[in-house]
């Protein structure tokens, strides 16, 4: 019998009782693993602000922030890539309220109380009362308790693009709690074109109820010519997918264009 087959043995018996010790070592276990899988939502130390800081190298002109929130990652893209035009759009009135008063001072930050989309016009919102940050338009039984309904606008990120002379984005972030597709998807002629160099999107338990899966992530942005992985505080895993990958867990995935090579093999997570 195998080393790894004699310890999954002695694992399964001892495990059969659910005492204290055992919950106490199962508990250690799954911080230990939420650790190392880099499930953080600390944009500073989750590898977005390491993804900034690789990315100056490269002299970005234009960001873009969907799903900005309250400006923090703004600010902080701000501090790293201060030649760039960042254009961040928050759908939620009461956040971009303070997003704008946050950011009102900012030079070179475009600031817009609309959301991007798979389409033009009107949308609703599922508004979290005691979260902003969990605000979503994805119908979900998270925290149902909590949501109330908001009529917002959308926009189509290229009718944006079109409308304010925008050829080429460096840095496409989006945020937008479980509607990263729909985003996409109002880039769709610019991802063919390759005019998007580099994409980091949430992925998480909201990508159940969008029931667009990381596979679906991957077989979009893989059929565009962008190299896809986890990001990681030193790093972004670029790799194929498998199944295994559908964790739910997320927080942040990055694609980068083919027409890049300098920059996927500088982001590359060392082994």
């Amino acid at each position: 019998m195998g080393a790894r087959k004699m310890l999954d043995k002695l694992f399964f018996r001892f495990t059969r009782n659910k005492n204290l010790i055992n919950q106490s070592i199962y508990k250690v276990c799954l911080s230990y693993i939420k650790a190392y899988e880099n499930v953080n939502y600390d944009y500073r130390v989750n590898g977005e602000k390491y993804l900034i800081k690789i990315l100056k190298e490269f002299s970005p002109q234009t960001v873009f922030d969907v799903g900005a929130n309250r400006g923090e990652w703004t600010r902080m893209a701000k501090e790293f890539l201060p030649i760039a035009e960042v254009h961040a759009f928050e759908v939620v009135s009461g956040t971009f309220a303070r997003l704008n008063e946050n950011l009102k001072d900012q030079q070179g930050v475009y600031l817009n109380n609309f959301g991007l989309s798979a389409k033009t016009g009107n949308s609703r919102i599922f508004m979290d009362a005691e979260k902003d940050t969990h605000s979503t338009m994805i119908t979900n039984e998270l925290g149902r308790e909590y949501f109330h309904l908001e009529e917002v606008q959308t926009k189509r990120g290229e009718e944006y693009c079109a409308e304010n002379g925008i050829e080429f984005i460096d840095l496409l972030k989006v945020d937008v709690e479980g509607a990263e597709n729909l985003v996409l998807d109002g880039f769709s002629d610019m991802l063919d074109e390759g005019r998007i160099s580099v994409i980091q999107f949430e992925y998480t338990p909201l990508n159940i109820y969008s029931r667009f899966l990381l596979k679906d992530f991957y077989g979009l942005l893989s059929a565009k010519g962008y190299s896809v992985g986890k990001l990681y505080p030193y790093g972004v895993a670029f790799k194929k997918y498998t199944p295994s990958d559908e964790d739910f867990k997320g927080p942040n995935y990055v694609a980068v264009h083919e027409s890049r090579p300098e920059t996927i093999k500088r982001l590359q997570l060392p082994n």
